[in-house]
C-alpha cells in the first residue's frame, strides 16, 4: 500500500497518537524498535535517565509526548513518505495490545480514521489498513448530517444529542452517532453520582433500589406506589437501551450494522427521551 499523506496532516496524526497509556518510556522503546533516531546531542543526564548510551543518536528527546510524536511523524515521513507514518501508528497501537480494551482500540481506530480516509487508508479492528474511497472533503458528511437534522426538525431533540448529528459525528456514519449518543448518556449519569463504571452495572448502582434504601439518583419523590412504579419504569427504559442500543453497537463492525437514516433517527430520539427525563433526576440523601 502507497498512501500520499498531506503534510499538514501529519500534526493531527501525531495528536490522534497522544494518550495516558502511551507513556515516555513506551515511546523510547517504539522509536528504538523503528530506529527514528534524532541527529542531535542531547544533555547527559537526559540521556542516563532514558537509559541512552553517551555519543550516539538519542531517541528523540523533547519535553512533551506530543512534541516527541510530531518529530516521530515527519522523520517517517521523510525517510518513507505516507507508509512510513502508517508504520509508526501501527507499532505504536498495535491491535495485540488492545485485546482486553476493544473498545479503546475502536475509538483510537475512529480518530485516525477521520484523517487517514483523506489519504484513502482505514486503520480496522483487524490491525490492518485497508483502502477506501478517499474522502475529498466534508460535504458528505454534512450532507448526511443535513438528512437527520431534517428529519428530526419535528421532534423534541436534546441538546445533548443533537451535537451527535453534526457532521464531525456524521463522517462516521449513522452507526457512529448513536454509539456516541449511548456513550454521552453514560457519563451524564457518571457526572450525577461519581460512578466510575459504565453500562447497565452504572444504571442499576445509580438508580436501583434495595432494600427499601434510597438509590444515588431518583426520577422523583418516591413518595407514593405510583412514584416508585415511575422510577423503577425508567430504570428499566435505560437498563434495555443500553443492552439495544450500546452492547450491540459495542460489539459489532460498523459494517454489518444494518440500520438506515429512519432507524438512527428513531434510536437518538429514543436517546433524547432519556436525557430529558435524566435532567429531572437528583441525588438523593442517603
Amino acid at each position: 500500500m502507497n498512501i500520499q499523506i498531506d503534510r499538514p496532516a501529519l500534526e493531527e496524526i501525531a495528536e490522534c497518537l497522544v494518550s495516558d497509556r502511551v507513556t515516555h518510556r513506551i515511546l523510547d522503546r517504539k522509536f528504538q524498535e523503528l530506529n527514528i533516531v534524532e541527529p542531535i546531542a542531547a544533555e547527559p543526564d537526559q540521556a542516563k535517565l532514558h537509559g541512552l548510551k553517551s555519543g550516539v543518536d538519542y531517541y528523540v528527546m523533547k519535553p512533551s509526548k506530543r512534541d516527541r510524536l510530531l518529530t516521530a511523524v515527519q522523520i517517517k515521513y521523510r525517510e518513507s513518505g505516507g507508509n512510513g507514518v502508517l508504520q509508526l501508528i501501527k507499532t505504536i497501537y498495535p491491535i495485540e495490545a488492545y485485546v482486553a480494551d476493544r473498545e479503546e482500540f475502536r475509538e483510537f481506530c475512529n480518530r485516525i480514521n477521520r484523517i487517514l480516509r483523506f489519504s484513502g487508508t482505514e486503520y480496522r479492528e483487524d490491525g490492518q489498513f485497508h483502502r477506501v474511497t478517499r474522502t475529498r472533503d466534508l460535504s458528505e458528511a454534512e450532507h448526511r448530517a443535513k438528512k437527520v437534522e431534517n428529519k428530526m426538525a419535528t421532534r423534541r431533540v436534546h441538546p445533548e444529542v443533537q451535537k451527535f448529528c453534526k457532521a464531525e459525528y456524521m463522517q462516521e456514519n449513522y452507526f457512529h452517532a448513536v454509539f456516541e449518543a449511548v456513550k454521552g448518556l453514560a457519563e451524564r449519569i457518571r457526572e450525577k453520582t461519581g460512578l466510575c463504571i459504565d453500562g447497565v452495572g452504572l444504571v442499576r448502582q445509580a438508580f436501583e433500589r434495595k432494600n427499601d434504601n434510597l438509590p444515588k439518583l431518583a426520577f422523583n419523590k418516591l413518595t407514593t406506589e405510583n412514584e416508585l412504579n415511575e422510577h423503577d419504569g425508567f430504570v428499566q427504559l435505560l437498563v434495555g437501551s443500553f443492552q439495544f442500543f450500546r452492547n450491540p453497537i459495542a460489539h459489532t463492525p460498523r459494517i454489518l450494522w444494518q440500520h438506515d437514516i429512519d432507524d438512527a433517527v428513531d434510536c437518538l430520539t429514543m436517546i433524547s427521551f432519556l436525557n430529558y427525563r435524566l435532567d429531572e433526576c437528583y441525588p438523593t440523601t442517603r
